[in-house]
């Protein structure tokens, strides 16, 4: 239960001699505040945690200990120890999540030959030029998409843009070459 109003510093005194806490309290406890004179905040006691009580404490029976070198080490093994480090980062490029990200990427110069063969297939179907040149860069473009695709994860969403284009293509210069094809017999 919450009391409904603050206990006096008399009842607070004598409630700690019914309990029969150590007389000190009482001693160290300040006078009643009066109107002239300003309230102090109280301090807190803050005590350390023990290790048991850290929220990360390690597992009982597992504690490791890191010595600490005896010297500083030289500018030259320093040298020399991050030049290994960058060997082993080079040599290992699943490591570096930087390097791997940008392999799964398809780079602008595979991309821009491929939007241009898709667009110009489109182009040529449309102005009704020689059977095999739309053809012809449908299927450069499809199998440059295909390898996209394949290869290349993270820019699937280019593949998939190609891959209308490409289907555009064919059905639209499908519908443009059919009456040439109707006379023909």
């Amino acid at each position: 239960m919450i009391p409904q109003n603050k206990k006096t510093p008399e009842e607070l005194a004598a409630l700690r001699n019914e309990l029969g806490t150590q007389q000190h309290f009482a001693e160290n406890e300040p006078a009643p505040p009066t109107p002239n004179t300003p309230k102090k905040p109280k301090r807190r006691k803050i005590h350390p945690l023990r290790k048991e009580e850290l929220p990360l404490a390690p597992a009982q029976g597992t504690h490791h200990k890191i010595e600490l070198p005896s010297h500083r080490k030289s500018a030259q093994s320093l040298a020399e120890s991050n030049k290994r480090e960058t060997i082993s980062v080079m040599s290992n490029p699943a490591a570096d999540p930087a390097a791997y990200l940008k392999k799964l990427t398809a780079h602008p110069i595979l991309l821009t030959p491929t939007y241009i063969l898709a667009l110009c297939a489109g182009l040529a179907a449309w102005q009704r030029a020689l059977y095999i040149t739309p053809l012809s860069l449908i299927i450069i473009s499809t199998l440059l998409t295909i390898f996209i695709f394949v290869k290349k994860k993270r820019s699937r969403h280019h593949a998939a843009i190609l891959t209308i284009i490409i289907i555009m293509t064919l059905v639209f210069g499908g519908i443009t070459y059919a009456p040439l094809f109707s006379y023909a017999s």
